[in-house]
């Protein structure tokens, strides 16, 4: 039995442009599948034959700490970018590969988290073992966020932990002599979860309209050592509000905003 230590699983992503970005990430996890089709012929007792529909499909998820590569993730919203390359270690992804969403957690006391999930279609390919390398690693803490607009729902400025993600959504077109289906972009939907103090305003604009409240502008800033990593913004209308009581503890109340694209 033979295994690779985690030491020698980079994750280097190489983007259209020709730049590249090499992560050294929390936890990294790479998985495909095949869509198979059995068959039963007449006259044949037992006998099937077994096809495949289409290309493997693959997923690779990233966690990692926030760093500046999060400038590259948030250009490829909303773009049919596929290009993209990936490297797992000796693993590497084929094309077209496409950013299937992506989120930004931050907590009081904790370093930034940035998730990434990525789909490929075809078969990862096996190379060789990267170096091992000795980086430097400098993750963002909280004191480098800020956020704006909150104030235009009643938000306190009191808060503990915020969630930020985006969900893409694509079309595959499988088209004669092809096995590599064509991927096109078609939507995607932005999340904004806020947990602190102070219950927002009403979710619609009166309790006797049935309309709700306009979207709003709300923007999450992210600064590393005085150096600006990038800007996660959202347009949404509010979705759910709640406030949670213990006994022995102060209320804690929570808002979520969506933006449709």
């Amino acid at each position: 039995m033979s295994s690779t230590c985690y030491k020698n699983f980079p994750v280097v992503i190489s983007y259209q442009d020709g730049s590249s970005e090499k992560i050294y990430a929390n936890s990294v996890s790479l998985s495909e599948s095949v869509n198979l089709q059995s068959s039963e012929s007449l006259g044949a007792k037992g006998a099937s034959s077994v096809f495949n529909t289409s290309a493997p499909q693959g997923t690779i998820s990233v966690e990692s700490y926030v760093s500046s590569g999060l400038l590259q993730s948030l250009d490829m919203i909303q773009s049919n970018n596929q290009n993209v390359s990936i490297k797992v270690g000796p693993y590497e992804t084929p094309t077209p590969c496409v950013l299937s969403s992506m989120s930004v957690s931050v907590s009081v006391g904790e370093p930034l988290t940035l998730n990434r999930d990525y789909q490929y279609y075809g078969s990862v390919e096996t190379g060789e073992m990267p170096d091992v390398e000795a980086p430097d690693i400098t993750p963002v803490v909280p004191e480098g966020v800020s956020i704006s607009g909150f104030d235009a729902i009643s938000g306190s400025n009191i808060i503990t932990d915020l969630t930020w993600s985006v969900t893409q959504n694509y079309q595959e077109f499988n088209l004669l002599g092809n096995v590599t289906p064509v991927v096109v972009y078609s939507s995607a939907e932005k999340t904004l979860d806020i947990n602190g103090e102070q219950f927002t305003q009403s979710l619609m604009q009166s309790s006797t309209a049935g309309c709700v409240v306009p979207p709003k502008d709300y923007s999450v800033t992210i600064s590393g050592c005085g150096t600006g990593l990038g800007v996660l913004s959202i347009n949404g209308y509010m979705t759910s509000r709640s406030s949670d009581i213990t006994a022995g503890e102060v209320e804690s109340n929570g808002v979520s905003i969506v933006q449709y694209l």
